[in-house]
């Protein structure tokens, strides 16, 4: 018997939570509505201290190998918005499809699912309205126009909450390197003095290379795509 997508979603999230809780024991989830989700394109954003992170869970429609679908509609919503969040939005493509399995791999699941991050996904143009999505050894395959694309490499768990943990230490200053590169390649040395300030969405894209990739947020879901963004800025 196949699971569902919400299955999918409940149990990673169950076993991601049961996992960060000692490191992050005020983390939580925000699951948007139906119309939220239509219009912004995630499943489920999670909270960890200063730093959310975006998952589009996919259920996979067979195995062997596991296939999946990604929508090109949903799939700009979510490059549109890794604008704003870099590095913080992502795929999770479950290794597991029937009922049987679950019971399996219970209650490893995080073991079972391979992460794409959306900034890795740029290459998809309006060729066709849903791509069609493979397993291979070490990644993804995504068919383009019938013809299936170099490899897409996964992410783990593990991986992204390393990253995040050292993002959040360099924030708090116990550690971390003291140059770190944002997205575009530019440094931001933190070590000046900073202010807060509310920008829109579409200032802070022109600004990006001004100000410091770490971001604080007040509010999360429909207030934080819709408010503006709390910003640390160079002085």
């Amino acid at each position: 018997m196949m699971i569902s997508e919400r299955t999918v979603e409940a149990n990673v999230l169950i076993d991601y939570f049961h996992w960060i809780k000692d490191d992050y024991p005020k983390s939580f989830v925000y699951m948007p509505s139906q119309r939220e989700e239509y219009i912004q394109g995630y499943d489920a954003l999670t909270y960890n201290t200063n730093y959310p992170l975006l998952f589009q869970f996919k259920r996979a429609r067979q195995n062997d190998p596991y296939r999946y679908e990604i929508f090109y509609r949903q799939n700009e919503m979510l490059l549109n918005l890794s604008r704003h969040l870099p590095d913080s939005i992502y795929y999770v493509f479950p290794l597991f499809s029937e009922f049987a399995e679950l019971k399996a791999i219970t209650p490893h699941f995080l073991d079972h699912c391979c992460l794409i991050r959306i900034e890795d996904l740029t290459e998809l143009k309006h060729h066709q309205n849903k791509y069609q999505v493979k397993r291979v050894p070490n990644g993804i395959q995504i068919s383009i126009q019938r013809t299936w694309q170099n490899t897409v490499r996964c992410i783990s768990f593990n991986e992204i909450t390393n990253m995040v943990n050292q993002r959040l230490s360099f924030m708090r200053g116990d550690g971390g390197p003291t140059r770190p590169p944002d997205k575009g390649g530019q440094h931001v040395d933190l070590k000046y003095p900073r202010t807060k300030t509310i920008v829109s969405p579409s200032e802070y894209v022109s600004r990006r290379r001004e100000i410091s990739t770490e971001l604080l947020y007040e509010s999360i879901g429909y207030t934080l795509f819709r408010k503006g963004f709390y910003l640390t800025v160079i002085q």
